[in-house]
């Protein structure tokens, strides 16, 4: 599975580690998640974005994995390519 940067608004989280992430889904709906600062990157313009994994493809929309927690736990996500920095490379 590969990777995609999603462009996100970034707070800062409880601890110097972490990151509060909020962005729309797909659907409009406002995610917001706790994320490892170690996920957060900066695109070529100079905007924090944020490495998920990419599930499936469907269409204009990804369906991806957000980071998960400090236990391990995962949340799965349909984003629209719109708030996609980087697109999956053609198989």
């Amino acid at each position: 599975m590969s990777n995609l940067l999603l462009r996100v608004e970034v707070d800062d989280g409880l601890f110097d580690s972490e990151a509060q992430v909020t962005f729309n889904s797909a659907s409009g709906e406002t995610i917001s998640a706790v994320a490892s600062r170690t996920f957060l990157h900066k695109d070529s313009h100079g905007r924090q974005v944020l490495r998920v994994r990419l599930l499936r493809a469907t269409g204009s929309s990804y369906l991806v994995e957000l980071p998960g927690d400090l236990y391990g736990a995962t949340r799965d996500v349909l984003v629209s390519q719109d708030i996609v920095a980087t697109a999956p490379a053609a198989e």
